[in-house]
């Protein structure tokens, strides 16, 4: 399938995911009204059921009062929401454990299906964060309950391998998307199949962390907020956040040149390879979905540009030359990637 969105979607869970850093519903609804109002297809919105801390449903509550307050918004997104973790963040997968995340689900989007129009009167995909230890044809076949009960309309999986995706569409669901992050720091997908699957099915991949966390924006490790999970992950230590600022550096030099932001650079670097075979990869489409509170910075990273094989080029040669350091998190979160 192919997502008729918006080529740059927006990541919700910065409102909510910091218990020092707390957000009211008047504030979240003017960011996410102005931020809607910029664009011109609907908007991929990636909210989460385990986003909240320490109210586990805050990120849910605050998406269904938006709808609440500006039903006339319903039909202009297409909502993701990620579930299938404890309240620890480890997978769960039981058909008992995945229950209660559908059911919240339904409950506090409910404003946003009654308002809707001409999108399903339901949630348009199902986020399975992590797979764990269970099989992925276990965990389809309780998940597709909620897709013939009309819950669920698609369902995307999170940080799967090509292998898994495989066994995936075996089954016949309905897989809408991938989810993995992808950006200069991290481009596994490229050696691991993940792409090249995703192409060849034409499945839709998205991109989370796509500024890496905020280091291609610029974002320096001191500036990361108290409370923030951030200052727990290796990229934002001394030597080796010293060692990958090249790629920054990188983002910056072409951002001169061109006139926009290191962040538009790093954002234009996914949407310039989406649906392009380049350098030998076929890319399948990619939709980053860069998250931030301020509805300027987010509408300005809407602001994409057309980055041309002369500039993939130069960042292709960079990225070949160069080794990032770090784990994407730490080494035991790591661990439950690509399952």
């Amino acid at each position: 399938m192919t997502l008729d969105v918006f080529p740059v979607g927006f990541g919700l869970m910065g409102f909510t995911w910091n218990p020092k850093l707390k957000f009211t519903q008047d504030e979240f609804n003017a960011v996410l009204k102005q931020v809607i109002e910029a664009t011109d297809k609907p908007l991929f919105l990636n909210g989460g059921e385990f986003y909240g801390m320490p109210d586990r449903h805050e990120n849910l509550k605050k998406i269904g009062k938006f709808f609440e307050t500006y039903p006339e918004y319903a039909d202009k997104v297409y909502v993701s929401i990620k579930s299938g973790v404890n309240d620890h963040w480890a997978p769960v997968t039981s058909a008992e454990e995945l229950r209660p995340g559908v059911e919240a689900i339904t409950k506090y989007l409910a404003p946003l299906y009654a308002a809707r129009k001409s999108h399903p009167k339901s949630l348009d995909m199902y986020t399975l964060a992590r797979l764990g230890d269970d099989t992925i044809e276990n965990v389809l076949e309780r998940l597709n309950v909620y897709v013939k009960s009309g819950e669920i309309k698609s369902i995307c999986l999170s940080e799967v391998s090509a292998q898994t995706i495989q066994k995936a569409l075996a089954t016949g669901a309905p897989i809408g998307a991938v989810e993995l992050e992808f950006s200069l720091f991290s481009r596994e997908a490229v050696e691991n199949g993940v792409f090249e699957i995703c192409a060849k099915n034409n499945i839709p991949v998205i991109c989370y962390s796509p500024l890496g966390k905020g280091l291609l924006a610029g974002l320096n490790p001191k500036d990361v907020p108290e409370g923030d999970m951030r200052r727990n992950f290796d990229r934002f230590q001394g030597e080796i956040y010293e060692h990958n600022k090249k790629l920054v550096e990188v983002t910056k030099d072409i951002a001169e040149r061109k006139k926009v932001t290191p962040a538009q650079v790093a954002l234009s670097f996914i949407t310039s390879l989406s649906n392009k075979e380049w350098a030998g990869v076929k890319y399948p489409q990619l939709v980053p979905i860069p998250g931030s509170t301020k509805a300027a910075r987010q509408i300005e990273n809407f602001k994409t540009i057309q980055l041309f094989d002369a500039d993939l080029k130069e960042i292709h040669d960079v990225l070949d030359s160069f080794k990032v350091k770090g784990s994407r998190y730490t080494a035991a979160m790591d661990a439950g990637l690509y399952k």
